[in-house]
């Protein structure tokens, strides 16, 4: 069964308020360990005491590990101000579309953000977690688990700095 420290190995879909946000299958895996890993710790609990092959479904407020939605971090910003000194290129502005979440950099710290609206000369971006004031659903298989030493989660821990 799985526990604390193990190595647990899941295909999944990730729903929120019932669209499908993100999905993990046969071919490309989800791993993470019980307790160390970056995935939410509400939702690494509900592997424990589970077996390979078991299917798991839980549901969640969004608001239980995110801040709710804040209309302070929605901001509009000039066009020419997310690109600094790089020239603004038809291939650049492509990535400018609603939907669409990209990188943006402030006080030299990386932010993701969703854009809500474009025009020819600013965006509106989002800032809010995607997560934020919505009904979030896991439905995930358990496809395999190892148990591990500490030795093995340092180590594992050693190779994401890679």
């Amino acid at each position: 069964m799985i526990k604390e420290k193990s190595k647990v190995t899941i295909a999944y879909k990730l729903y929120a308020d019932g669209n499908l946000i993100e999905s993990r299958g046969l071919n490309d895996p989800l791993e993470f360990i019980i307790g160390v890993s970056t995935v939410f710790e509400n939702i690494q609990k509900i592997f424990i005491d589970k077996n390979i092959n078991e299917n798991v479904e839980y549901e969640f407020n969004g608001n239980e590990i995110v801040p709710e939605y804040s209309e302070d971090y929605v901001i509009k910003s000039a066009i020419s101000d997310l690109f600094g000194d790089i020239e603004i290129t038809d291939e650049l502005k492509s990535i400018l579309y609603v939907g669409n979440i990209i990188p943006v950099t402030y006080e030299n710290q990386q932010f993701m953000a969703c854009i809500t609206e474009v025009n020819d000369e600013e965006v509106i971006l989002d800032f809010n977690h995607p997560f934020a004031n919505k009904t979030i659903k896991i439905s995930a298989s358990i496809l395999n688990y190892v148990d591990l030493s500490d030795e093995e989660i340092a180590a594992e821990i050693e190779s994401w700095k890679e």
